[in-house]
């Protein structure tokens, strides 16, 4: 009887570290320090929003968060229609399912995920907005005015800039989390590190995506070098 191999089998993992993550599990990968924001976000009043570019990790952080917070609503704006947002809002949004509330603001509801906030017209955001709720919010473009209006509390944070640090602990993060059995798997050395975020800066989705394709070729088990990013 002819012998299978499994997919990744010779770096021992079950697949591409680098590959897609489940939305679900994506928060437990992150690296991260946003635990501050939990009791903030337990009670109304209070919004985060985490303002960058694509690729600097705002979703991760929202997915982190939302993970502290069972049954709360997920809502990606872009996805939506320009209109029916309310309407959109809880059926396959929330984990656990559930309807839409009689009215808005509910007392259902006290906080609610956002990505891609800034797809929110200014007449949603004067609707949606309320003190009587708290939101995590992922965007391009700052809400913070739309948040003082609105009368809540809020913190800002800046999503960008990256160090060795950070992505080695993101790729051991990510290379752990496909691992297949004990023993030995690829490494990404420091000078590897270095040379991804000198040709794609912060931009964390970039690096992944080059290591997708690294990893696509490697023969056996390894420390990554240089070369191989070519």
């Amino acid at each position: 009887m002819q012998n299978i191999r499994l997919p990744f089998e010779h770096l021992n993992l079950r697949w591409n570290p680098f590959g897609e993550v489940p939305a679900e599990e994506r928060g437990g990968l992150a690296v991260l320090d946003i635990e501050r924001f939990v009791p903030r976000l337990a009670k109304p009043g209070f919004a985060v929003e985490f303002v960058g570019d694509c690729g600097r990790g705002k979703s991760t952080r929202l997915r982190y968060l939302w993970d502290h917070f069972e049954g709360a609503p997920f809502l990606r704006v872009e996805e939506l229609p320009p209109s029916g947002l309310f309407a959109k809002l809880w059926p396959g949004q929330q984990r656990s399912g559930g309807k839409l509330p009689a009215k808005w603001p509910s007392p259902e509801v006290g906080l609610l995920f956002l990505d891609e906030a800034q797809f929110l017209s200014r007449g949603q955001r004067r609707r949606f907005l309320t003190p009587q709720c708290s939101f995590a919010v992922a965007t391009h473009e700052s809400l913070a005015a739309d948040f003082e209006r609105a009368g809540l509390a809020y913190e800002s944070v800046a999503v960008g800039g990256v160090s060795v640090e950070l992505v080695d602990g993101i790729i051991r993060r990510r290379i752990e989390w496909s691992r297949r059995s004990a023993g030995p798997v690829p490494c990404v050395p420091g000078p590897v590190i270095e040379e991804l975020i000198a040709r794609h800066g912060d931009n964390i989705r970039a690096i992944e995506r080059h290591l997708y394709e690294v990893f696509q070729g490697l023969s056996g088990v390894c420390d990554v070098e240089v070369r191989y990013l070519d």
